[in-house]
């Protein structure tokens, strides 16, 4: 009996520690780091309060230093930080707090005062460290002025009623500069905001107009033109019966851009000259069917432009010997400048050359030459 007792208290004992023995379902499988959380700091009725959050540490330190005054405080096992790496604070005897890892597993939180270093407390609590400042503060060369407990203390006791009210009467006047700052700050945000959207508001509005008026620069055109120019061949045969004679046409520009035109002509060259060889006339007809690009390098009274396309040549040469009927694609090369005279009438001067060979029984010869013309037009 005494057996089963044994093993029956057993049994209750590992069922009673199997709970506390077992992981936790909850408990996050994987290791989460310590951190400093942050730092709140608040007036109390008799001192300056400055709490440090952090999570729990292996062990605390701390010692002062010297030009300039400074409290350091590291906290041992702390492996990041969440909170802000500077605070400015508003108590006379505080410049500001800093953060900072120190090493890998040390957190630093530096005290930067604006004169003598103060009095001061640390406690730990769960949560993690609290700093208290009492208002009556003294530095280290005035401890010795402290009184005595053992004489009369009735009065110290007047003594610190008048020091308590003087610290309440401190403490309003600080929070009513404090609420007149944050008034003088809010209305000189406000204002900043209010200009930077004026400046928005007049930026948006130039932009609007800058646009509009490209638009206007970039809207097409149309010009129509009548072209005559005098037409002197390449050719030396066709240049010593012909001369240099007149070529008529009509031609059309279409404006792509600010600066592209596309340009369209018909042309006309019907002449009859004496064939010295044969001493009979000859009568030729070149009709050229044109189009290509030009550039324009200004708009406004005189446009100078470059342009180049095709021509698709229709040729006929009448005489004695033979008729010739062909047509041959050529190039086209011209340069020149349009002047406008008023809102719609365009005046045009250019230098013309192309370039087309024809066949023949005698051969192969160009009927190209080079232009000087000149047209008037509208632009719409």
């Amino acid at each position: 009996m005494k057996k089963i007792g044994n093993i029956l208290s057993r049994i209750v004992m590992i069922v009673i520690l199997l709970p506390s023995l077992s992981p936790s379902l909850d408990r996050p499988l994987t290791r989460e780091f310590p951190f400093l959380k942050d730092i709140l700091f608040s007036f109390q009725a008799d001192c300056f309060m400055v709490k440090i959050l952090s999570d729990p540490y292996s062990s605390l330190h701390q010692f002062e230093l010297s030009e300039p005054n400074r409290l350091v405080v590291d906290l041992y096992g702390i492996e990041n930080i969440k909170s802000n790496r500077y605070y400015q604070v508003e108590y006379p005897e505080i410049k500001s707090i800093r953060t900072g890892m120190y090493k890998s597993n040390i957190a630093r939180i530096v005290f930067d005062f604006t004169k003598d270093i103060p009095d001061y407390k640390i406690s730990e609590s769960p949560e993690g460290i609290t700093v208290l400042f009492p208002f009556e503060k003294r530095n280290r060369k005035q401890k010795e002025l402290r009184p005595d407990p053992s004489k009369n203390q009735e009065p110290q006791k007047a003594t610190k009623e008048v020091t308590s009210k003087i610290q309440t009467t401190v403490q309003k006047k600080d929070i009513e500069d404090l609420e007149k700052k944050f008034l003088e700050q809010t209305r000189t945000l406000t204002t900043a905001l209010q200009e930077t959207r004026s400046l928005l508001e007049e930026s948006n509005a130039i932009l609007k107009e800058m646009q509009e008026a490209q638009k206007k620069e970039e809207k097409k055109f149309i010009r129509i033109e009548a072209l005559g120019s005098l037409y002197r061949f390449s050719d030396e045969n066709l240049r010593n019966q012909f001369q240099t004679s007149f070529m008529e046409g009509a031609e059309i520009n279409i404006g792509i851009g600010n600066y592209v035109e596309f340009w369209m002509a018909f042309k006309n060259y019907t002449r009859v000259a004496l064939d010295p060889e044969q001493g009979t006339d000859r009568k030729i007809r070149i009709i050229p069917l044109e189009a290509g690009l030009k550039i324009r390098f200004n708009k406004g009274m005189i446009n100078p432009y470059l342009g180049g396309g095709l021509g698709y040549h229709q040729y006929q040469d009448i005489h004695l010997a033979e008729e010739i009927k062909n047509r041959q694609i050529g190039i086209i090369g011209q340069a020149g400048f349009f002047l406008k005279a008023a809102e719609n009438l365009v005046f045009d001067l250019y230098v013309n050359y192309r370039y087309c060979q024809i066949e023949s029984k005698s051969g192969e010869f160009d009927i190209g030459g080079i232009h000087f013309g000149a047209g008037f037009g509208f632009e719409f």
